[in-house]
């Protein structure tokens, strides 16, 4: 490892395990209200897109963690909305949820491939699911 950064992105507040790395593509989970889960240009450390993570407004989006199952799916949850979603960066679509019933989620996680997916929080939880 070199002795220092290459580069820099400002913007992320990452909380957690909420920076993952795929390709040349960085996905990060911020613990902000809004515009939480961002795509960056690891080449040019700019900002590529803002993935929608549909949460209510009192509630807010606040991402602990994220994940690429895909090139085109992501996973991340937070304590916004106690929840880990599947989201499709191309379509903006959200394939799947899973609630950990008012508990933050801590720390998300997919298996080679994508399919199989681990979301884990606040008090115990720790759930497996499968993306369809």
């Amino acid at each position: 490892m070199a002795r220092e950064a290459r580069s820099q992105m400002n913007g992320p507040h990452i909380c957690g395990p909420g920076i993952d790395i795929r390709d040349n593509l960085v996905l990060s989970g911020s613990w902000v209200a809004r515009n939480a889960l961002q795509l960056w240009d690891l080449r040019t450390s700019g900002l590529v897109q803002d993935v929608a993570f549909p949460a209510p407004v009192l509630q807010g989006e606040f991402l602990y963690a994220a994940r690429f199952c895909t090139d085109n799916v992501v996973l991340a949850g937070g304590s916004g909305t106690c929840s880990a979603r599947a989201i499709n960066i191309k379509t903006q679509e959200v394939l799947g949820e899973v609630s950990l019933g008012g508990k933050a989620v801590q720390t998300v996680d997919a298996a080679p491939g994508g399919r199989v997916v681990a979301v884990a929080g606040v008090g115990g939880n720790l759930h497996i699911a499968e993306l369809c």
